[in-house]
């Protein structure tokens, strides 16, 4: 599923979603692992 498909036409939900998929990736290249990310609510 993509990120238009989750948000299922909702803009403000897309935004997040965008917004929490490019924290989360963030977050891999600085080096976090999974439990890291879910403990902030990125997972």
């Amino acid at each position: 599923e993509n990120l238009r498909d989750e948000a299922q036409d909702d803009p403000a939900r897309f935004r997040q979603e965008v917004r929490t998929t490019l924290l989360h990736e963030l977050g891999h290249y600085l080096g976090l692992d999974e439990d890291a990310l879910a403990r902030r609510g990125l997972a």
